[in-house]
């Protein structure tokens, strides 16, 4: 507990907020650290693979915080996808960040929802959460956003194919890390959605 501890003062060195999401450069995001944050921040990036303790995590949920992750010093939603993960998800975690995706903390299915729905058509979309569905079925009901629920059995490529959706939602249970990392490599090469759908009358 010891090595956990962060003075105060290097606590409010390492965190910069110039805009609504405050930059932080510690390796492990404590409470204390948080609390120094500006009022304004209701968003945080942290270092990959950074530790956030038990007290942050509290903290983040109770101010319906959302975290994303830097690689190399930059942000890295962009170029292959974002993940949004409710609750704990450890292997989903590991698996977005070895490949390339973003990887932000929601503090519910719908904080989620919204995050995907307000973002650009352009990034695909990973949402992880223990009920998916709910997830899928609010962004489902924007029409210029085609989500899909999906399991370590479903054949991504029939599902691509078929609907090609611009976000997926998935529970973490039963998921390994290689299977996660196959489906974010396999979201990655697949087209962008169509700017139009048919739908059913």
């Amino acid at each position: 507990m010891r090595e956990l501890h962060i003075p105060a003062s290097s606590s409010k060195a390492a965190v910069s907020s110039p805009s609504s999401t405050a930059v932080v450069d510690s390796r492990v995001i404590t409470e204390e650290l948080l609390e120094g944050l500006d009022s304004d921040s209701h968003s945080i990036s942290i270092p990959a693979g950074a530790v956030i303790t038990p007290s942050g995590r509290d903290y983040i949920r109770r101010h319906g915080m959302t975290v994303q992750s830097l690689r190399n010093g930059a942000a890295t939603a962009g170029t292959r996808g974002h993940v949004w993960i409710v609750g704990k998800a450890a292997s989903v975690t590991s698996a977005a960040q070895s490949a390339g995706w973003a990887v932000s903390q929601a503090s519910g299915n719908f904080d989620a929802a919204k995050q995907v729905a307000q973002s650009g058509s352009d990034v695909r979309h990973v949402c992880c959460s223990s009920q998916p569905s709910i997830i899928a079925c609010l962004l489902n009901r924007n029409t210029n956003r085609r989500s899909a629920v999906v399991t370590e059995s479903t054949c991504i490529s029939e599902l691509c194919n078929e609907m090609n959706p611009d976000t997926v939602c998935l529970s973490p249970v039963g998921w390994s890390v290689t299977g996660l990392r196959r489906l974010l490599n396999r979201l990655s090469e697949t087209a962008q959605r169509p700017t139009a759908w048919r739908e059913l009358a």
